[in-house]
């Protein structure tokens, strides 16, 4: 049997719906195996999102996890992204018992992420945000926007927030062992965006005004204070030459 067809195998077994069982293996073995696989990545998600089991409860949250199982199942090899993938999946389902339910399980999964980051083992750079340079952000920061106030919820809250007319535009990272969040203004949000495949700040700067809508207005020299904010406060580590 070639590799791809034993993993394929393997995945029948452990994550369809219905278990398909490989030949010439007993068939107990593969049961106790496919439970091992199901209830371990079932332990890791609801892990994850404590608030979520809180709401919803477990049998809810349990139904949800299954069908990402039975229709999806995780793709990553890392056991600690599954709980991302879910969001992800819950991110394209019609129903949902909440229309800020998917949002909030994707904050709870983000945190997770941003745990498990690596540590930034770079050389030192400038502090000093120039037009030339270009951002360097923390290996743990992770950007992020949602309609709801799911950031401010915690396993106290007993119902959902209402949407916002506006998005809660975020950026969150690890300092010192601890999970640290931020509100972005748009223009801050627009300017990492733009810069985070390597465009100077000041390329970045050029582009996002080209982009405004008549009447708005781009203020340079505050996303700049707040870049060197967000750099005093771990979330970037500098603003190297171009």
């Amino acid at each position: 049997m070639r590799l791809l067809d034993a993993e394929r195998s393997l995945r029948s077994l452990t994550l369809a719906h219905d278990e398909k069982l490989i030949e010439g293996v007993d068939a107990k073995r593969q049961r106790l195996y496919r439970r091992l696989v199901r209830g371990n990545l079932f332990g890791v998600v609801r892990r994850a999102i404590p608030i979520t089991r809180k709401l919803l409860g477990e049998e809810t949250v349990d139904a949800m996890i299954a069908r990402f199982l039975d229709e999806r199942g995780p793709s990553t090899r890392i056991v600690r992204q599954v709980a991302g993938e879910f969001a992800q999946w819950l991110m394209e389902q019609p129903e949902l018992p909440h229309a800020a339910t998917a949002e909030l399980v994707h904050w709870e999964a983000l945190e997770i992420d941003v745990g498990m980051a690596p540590d930034y083992d770079g050389p030192a750079h400038s502090r000093v945000p120039v037009d030339d340079a270009r951002i360097e952000t923390h290996p743990s920061a992770r950007l992020a926007a949602y309609r709801h106030r799911v950031h401010a919820m915690t396993t106290q809250d007993g119902a959902y927030p209402d949407a916002s007319t506006e998005p809660f535009i975020l950026l969150a990272w690890r300092l010192s062992e601890r999970f640290w969040w931020q509100t972005l203004e748009g223009g801050v949000a627009k300017t990492l965006v733009e810069c985070s495949d390597g465009k100077s700040i000041g390329a970045a700067f050029t582009a996002i005004e080209a982009s405004l809508s008549e009447g708005d207005a781009f203020d340079r020299a505050r996303v700049k204070a707040q870049l060197v904010d967000l750099c005093r406060r771990g979330a970037l580590v500098g603003f190297p030459r171009a």
